[in-house]
């Protein structure tokens, strides 16, 4: 499960006014492919990005399975994430052609740590 789903979240605009009592979260990107780049590297530089760039203070790194989610607050109150999806590099192309099912759109930065090869674009 997402750790920022829920009945009370919503994605909004950061500079949108939510409703009382709704939480405003906004994805900030979504990362799919390599578990060598995935499990490590990507959310430890995904952390330095949101609190460097988004000024989130301090972002958290939570696994869930095959997925991470780096996340915290900005300062204006809007949670911001960042989700990777690391279940190997064939799954970045299927991403950007729109055949990978976790996900709810193609990535916006897929990860691959080999070559590619037309094994790569079937589902």
């Amino acid at each position: 499960m997402h750790p920022l789903s829920g009945s009370k979240w919503s994605i909004m605009a950061p500079e949108s006014t939510a409703p009382q009592g709704v939480r405003v979260r906004l994805q900030i990107l979504l990362f799919v492919g390599s578990n060598t780049l995935g499990e490590k590297a990507v959310p430890e530089l995904a952390k330095a990005y949101l609190e460097r760039e988004k000024h989130v203070s301090p972002a958290t790194i939570s696994p869930q399975g095959e997925s991470i989610y780096v996340s915290g607050k900005m300062p204006d109150g809007t949670t911001a994430y960042i989700e990777i999806h690391a279940t190997g590099s064939g799954d970045c192309f299927k991403s950007f052609a729109g055949l990978y099912p976790a996900a709810d759109a193609p990535c916006d930065i897929g990860m691959s740590s080999g070559r590619s090869s037309r094994a790569n674009w079937k589902s």
